[in-house]
């Protein structure tokens, strides 16, 4: 009797093995490599940001209290952007932005720095150029128009 319940017990646990491995295709958030990869997102946009020569003016004066509020920031909303468990509660694009004046040079310069640490960071290259891709409608949020206004508000 032993050895049967045994037998029943591995079968279950088989089993459920095989269908823990049939929860249908992985979200673009594991994909792009989930939580470590935003975090490395976040790590990766400070450094860059402070290296590149015209989006690094930008920041100059924040104090490194704001530089941290800003990572913490960024990690939140990309991994709410790539549907991972996180949750971002800060304004939205078209707020923060507001009065910023950015142009769609910073905002392409902006997407491509994101883009190579994204490509760098997640170990699928599909999934991060998918990823990238969710960007590109926050242009219309974050860049100004003539008159200092965005053309729309986003909550992403």
């Amino acid at each position: 009797m032993t050895s049967l319940r045994a037998i029943r017990l591995w079968t279950c646990l088989f089993v459920a093995a095989l269908l823990a491995g049939c929860g249908g295709p992985a979200s673009l958030y594991d994909r792009v490599g989930g939580f470590e990869t935003m975090v490395h997102l976040g790590d990766s946009l400070i450094v860059d940001i402070g290296r590149d020569p015209v989006l690094r003016e930008r920041f100059r004066g924040f104090s490194w209290r704001d530089i941290q509020r800003q990572r913490s920031a960024n990690v939140a909303f990309v991994c709410a952007i790539a549907g991972g468990p996180c949750r971002y509660d800060g304004p939205d694009m078209a707020e923060v932005h507001r009065g910023m004046d950015i142009t769609d040079a910073e905002f392409d310069r902006m997407i491509a720095l994101f883009a190579a640490a994204a490509r760098r960071a997640s170990p699928d290259p599909v999934a991060a150029d998918e990823f990238i891709a969710r960007f590109a409608p926050l242009r219309a949020a974050i860049v100004a128009r003539p008159g200092g206004q965005t053309t729309a508000r986003t909550r992403d």
